[in-house]
């Protein structure tokens, strides 16, 4: 269990290919500008919302612990 803080999550609302998309204006995207929030290499050049969250967190194993970052992304077809 733990919290997130709002500069941990991303969502957008983007379009063009899954190679560069883009933010369909800056009132969608929690990233800056028209920036998306990750490159997701989608087929559907369509609108789709992207949300991504990372945490860190301390992986603990016996002898030494270590802060990792947990991400997780995803995204679905936006239909109106």
């Amino acid at each position: 269990a733990g919290s997130l803080s709002n500069s941990a999550v991303c969502v957008a609302l983007v379009s063009g290919p899954g190679s560069s998309p883009v933010a369909v204006d800056a009132t969608t995207t929690t990233a800056g500008g028209t920036s998306p929030c990750f490159v997701d290499n989608s087929a559907d050049s369509g609108k789709r919302v992207q949300v991504s969250v990372t945490k860190a967190e301390k992986l603990e194993v016996i002898f030494f612990s270590r802060t990792i970052n947990l991400t997780s992304k995803s995204i679905a077809r936006y239909e109106q």
